[in-house]
């Protein structure tokens, strides 16, 4: 039994037209992606490619919980009762697999109010496992429906913000509140990244629940090319009330040095907490992009094709 969290970077995402529409996302300002559509007409899909290491191998998907809050508004700011909106999800193995898709409807819709409305669905697919996930043959993908109702209200606008992912393995899906936990990434580690030679910001890690949790402990790791202050790619902190009885539940990454010869693109830092009391393993992602200057004009920056969490 296992779980990791994943939390998606809008900007890391691919794209694929579905069996809805072609239109592809937008990235919006905050930690947001969102589409345009005329009633009647979905999106393409948005792809994240999800990499997470750690678990134990073979262990089965369960399940993907998904929340965060998701909008739906027509026009420049106008309202319609009327139209609304459907999200689907899939996840596949091979990139190219969601192409005119349908996937499975995320269980709710949202009215054309603008009101922010919270997402908490969890889907669940038979065949994939944690060395999938390992191997990062395991794509996730969220594409938009719409109903042909109001269409005089002009295109739709669909804002979507739930980028925390709660993936189990081999054990019934949690609820939602079973594992609590959250990554304060500075936006500039993603949006524009950092140069090679540079350092990422700090990175908080927030242990939320459940508590008390007496002794436990935080496993920082980054791929090859990133550094912690110690000069190593990991680093450990003892946590909990046992570990850190003034600090249990948080702890800082300090600054990551990137080397020089690092190439551009969206990488890993993961933090695996060990010693809960209420489950083998837990893990939660976030991502750092190192960007790419152009020699001679102004830097310009990569942010990525597809996640790697």
């Amino acid at each position: 039994m296992s779980s990791t969290t994943i939390n998606a970077s809008p900007s890391g995402f691919g794209s694929m037209v579905s069996g809805y529409g072609s239109t592809t996302w937008s990235v919006g300002s905050g930690a947001v992606i969102f589409v345009s559509t005329p009633a009647g007409v979905g999106s393409a899909w948005a792809i994240w490619r999800c990499i997470a290491s750690g678990l134990p191998p073979g262990q089965p998907l369960t399940g993907i919980n998904m929340q965060g809050l998701c909008s739906f508004i027509t026009g420049s700011g106008g309202v319609s009762q009327k139209r609304f909106a459907s999200l689907h999800v899939d996840v596949f193995r091979i990139y190219t697999d969601f192409t005119n898709g349908l996937g499975t409807p995320a269980g709710q819709q949202w009215q054309a109010d603008g009101s922010s409305v919270p997402m908490s669905f969890t889907f669940s697919k038979a065949g994939l496992n944690t060395d999938d996930l390992a191997a990062g043959n395991f794509y996730v993908g969220v594409c938009l429906s719409t109903a042909y109702l109001d269409p005089g209200a002009g295109n739709g606008v669909f804002h979507f913000s739930a980028f925390n992912w709660t993936l189990t393995f081999n054990e019934a899906p949690p609820q939602s509140d079973k594992v609590n936990a959250r990554a304060d990434n500075p936006s500039p580690n993603v949006d524009p990244g950092k140069l090679p030679g540079a350092q990422f910001d700090s990175v908080r890690f927030n242990f939320l629940g459940p508590i008390p949790q007496g002794g436990m402990t935080f496993a920082w790791s980054l791929p090859a090319g990133i550094t912690f202050a110690n000069g190593q790619g990991s680093m450990s902190q003892a946590k909990g009330t046992g570990g850190d009885p003034t600090n249990p539940y948080s702890g800082d990454s300090g600054p990551m040095s990137i080397a020089a010869t690092t190439p551009p693109g969206t990488y890993t830092l993961t933090v695996a907490v060990q010693g809960l009391s209420f489950a083998p393993s837990y893990q939660l992602s976030t991502q750092l992009v190192v960007a790419r200057p152009l020699e001679g004009v102004a830097p310009l920056y990569y942010c990525g094709v597809m996640a790697e969490t």
